[in-house]
């Protein structure tokens, strides 16, 4: 198999934002948003980019926005493995699925 050809996983991409040039960071955002923000804030742009890549691949239903929060709140262990952000979003998952 190509590595090159496979897309990194959810984690992967939203971990990377942080560390992408400014310029890589405004192309994604062009993919998502029909202008730039009034404000070069990275901060607001790399949240905003996070959030349309997670609604890309989930969709926005209530269900779906919870997992976003979870694997949003994963994020927050920055510089976490990912397989560290795939355990907490799974541990909490099933926490989830218990009630």
């Amino acid at each position: 198999m190509n590595v090159s050809t496979v897309a990194p996983s959810l984690a992967a991409q939203i971990t990377n934002l942080p560390k992408l040039a400014m310029n890589d960071l405004w192309t994604i955002w062009d993919k998502y948003f029909p202008r730039r923000p009034p404000h070069n804030n990275r901060a607001y742009v790399e949240g905003r980019v996070a959030y349309k890549i997670q609604e890309e691949a989930f969709g926005t239903k209530l269900v779906v926005q919870t997992q976003m929060a979870r694997i949003g709140e994963a994020l927050v262990h920055a510089g976490a493995p990912e397989a560290e952000i795939r355990a907490a979003i799974a541990a909490r998952s099933a926490d989830h699925s218990r009630q």
